[in-house]
């Protein structure tokens, strides 16, 4: 299918999602088809990492981009491709020499701002984020809440919210739901109505808007909404986290109606319980490499672990502090730390800030 449309993003990305339902296996050959058919086309060489890192096949990809930056050495995306496999913050180091190279290389410097967010380097993200929007503003807006979140973590508050709208001015309605909700809550923690952004917002199909007030913590408008199973899982992921993973696994159960947030709340929780299968499906979903994984894994088990060694959405690293919180193995004192690095590190507070009070220790 993606091969008739000339390897167009839109069609090669549908390929890759139906793929995966079968095996990851497959979808990595649609990639390898597509970057090989569009070499100019950054995005497919992206989607293609992705996904051998997510099934581990680092090593691979590792000879390949080594390779061809013996072949192409003044090439700018070889050197950003080589860089982007280096994890954690040696990772870092990697991505700014390279971009210091290639300055004017733009995914060189999108990957840059986003290691630096994961690494809570958010005035430095802020601006390499000036100087992207001068270099290509089509990357900076396929990147924007890479910079709302640098906004947020620097506590302009009344400054995201603006770029926020911006971003849901120019984004069909199909699209905004994930933003809407987090416009809601960027607006409760200016200050402002949430409920009054979800009641104007625009959404491609009815059950969004009563979804979107689940999982900003408000309640639902129609009754009938309630007996979904995404709702009940919504819910049980705000106060009855124990039947989360069995609403989780149910075919019906419409993962990709959550957030970013609540996915990476219940990816944590899965892999607190162990539970590979769901594991692996959001690990696909929310693109954590199997490395990454595996160090989040001992993290959330209490283990010896430093997160710095990979790299983490914000929603993960928050995520990750409120479960190791609950070893039982740490010490007290330990533990009270982790909730409170969990309760500081909530950009846009709302599911781990309001867990941390009513989930049961």
């Amino acid at each position: 299918m993606a091969a008739l449309r000339n390897w167009g993003t839109d069609e090669t990305g549908i390929a890759v999602m139906a793929a995966l339902e079968e095996s990851p296996a497959k979808a990595i050959n649609i990639m390898d088809s597509a970057r090989k058919a569009r070499p100019d086309q950054a995005d497919f060489e992206r989607g293609y990492r992705n996904l051998m890192e997510i099934t581990g096949q680092i090593d691979a990809l590792r000879t390949e981009y080594t390779k061809r930056v013996q072949q192409q050495p003044n090439d700018p995306l070889a050197s950003y491709l080589l860089a982007s496999i280096v994890r954690g913050r040696d990772g870092l180091k990697a991505m700014q020499e390279a971009q210091q190279r290639f300055p004017d290389h733009a995914p060189t410097l999108t990957s840059l701002a986003w290691r630096k967010v994961a690494h809570h380097d958010y005035a430095g993200a802020i601006k390499d984020f000036s100087r992207l929007h001068a270099i290509s503003e089509k990357e900076a807006n396929a990147f924007d809440d890479t910079e709302l979140d640098a906004l947020l973590g620097l506590h302009r508050v009344v400054e995201a919210k603006n770029l926020l709208q911006k971003i849901m001015s120019d984004k069909p309605p199909e699209t905004q739901y994930e933003l809407a909700t987090r416009l809601a809550l960027i607006t409760r923690l200016a200050g402002g109505k949430s409920e009054d952004v979800l009641n104007q917002t625009r959404f491609a199909e009815a059950q969004w808007l009563d979804l979107a007030r689940l999982q900003a913590g408000l309640p639902e408008l129609k009754a009938e909404t309630r007996q979904t199973t995404v709702a009940e899982l919504i819910l049980a992921l705000r106060d009855n986290p124990g039947k989360a993973i069995e609403l989780a696994m149910k075919k019906n159960a419409q993962l990709n109606y959550l957030t970013t947030e609540y996915r990476s709340v219940l990816f944590a929780l899965a892999m607190r319980q162990h539970h590979a299968g769901l594991t692996e499906r959001l690990q696909f979903q929310l693109h954590i490499s199997k490395a990454d994984r595996a160090l989040l894994q001992a993290y959330i088990d209490g283990s010896q672990a430093d997160l710095d060694q990979g790299d983490f959405s914000p929603e993960i690293q928050t995520a990750a502090h409120f479960f190791r919180s609950r070893s039982p193995q740490l010490p007290a004192d330990e533990r009270e730390k982790l909730r409170k690095l969990a309760f500081q590190s909530d950009l846009q507070p709302n599911l781990v800030r309001h867990a941390l009070t009513t989930w049961p220790q």
